[in-house]
C-alpha cells in the first residue's frame, strides 16, 4: 500500500533531486543550486581584480578660451582615477572649467560638462566651486580627456588627471 510517508518522500526526492543532477534553472533544487554556482563563477571571472599599478598624474594649464587634450590613450586599458580643475581668474571676470571624457568610443559627459569655476561676487571676494570627476572609471581600449577654460579674459585653468594602466 502506498502510504502518506511514501508520497511525501517521493515528492521531496523529486523536488530536491540528486547531487548529480545537471545544472538547470528549471530543474530540481540541486540543479538550481548548481546553476546559481555556475552563474556566480561566470560573473566573478569577469570582475576585474584590482591590482596595484603605478598611478600617473598629469598636471596641465589651459589658457583662457582654449581647449586642450589632457589625456589621449588610443590602445590600452586601465582606470581613470580622477579629474580635477582649478579655475583661476582675473579681478573682474567669471571663469569656469569644462571637461569632456570619452571612454572606449563613448562620450561619458555628453559633450563638455562644467566641473569647476569662480566668480567675483564683488571686489572683496570670490565664490568658487570644484566638483571634479572621481573614479575609478574602467577603460578597456581607449580614453580621451579634453579640458576647456571657458573664459576669454586673462584667466586660465589648472588641470590634474590621475589614471593607471593595466
Amino acid at each position: 500500500m502506498f502510504g502518506l510517508n511514501e508520497a511525501l518522500m517521493s515528492f521531496i526526492r523529486r523536488q530536491v533531486g540528486l547531487r548529480t543532477d545537471a545544472a538547470s534553472s528549471a530543474g530540481s533544487l540541486h540543479a538550481k543550486v548548481g546553476n546559481i554556482a555556475a552563474n556566480v563563477a561566470n560573473v566573478a571571472s569577469k570582475v576585474y581584480v584590482w591590482k596595484e599599478t603605478k598611478p600617473y598624474i598629469i598636471f596641465q594649464s589651459v589658457s583662457a578660451g582654449s581647449t586642450a587634450t589632457l589625456l589621449n590613450i588610443t590602445s590600452g586599458s586601465g582606470f581613470l582615477l580622477g579629474v580635477e580643475a582649478y579655475a583661476d581668474q582675473d579681478d573682474d571676470n567669471y571663469t569656469s572649467a569644462s571637461v569632456s571624457i570619452t571612454i572606449d568610443g563613448t562620450d561619458k559627459t555628453g559633450g563638455f560638462a562644467i566641473i569647476a569655476g569662480t566668480s567675483r561676487a564683488d571686489r572683496t571676494g570670490a565664490v568658487s566651486y570644484n566638483i571634479g570627476i572621481a573614479g575609478p572609471l574602467r577603460f578597456n581600449s581607449s580614453i580621451r580627456i579634453q579640458g576647456r577654460s571657458n573664459n576669454v579674459s586673462a584667466s586660465y585653468t589648472c588641470w590634474v588627471v590621475t589614471y593607471c594602466l593595466d
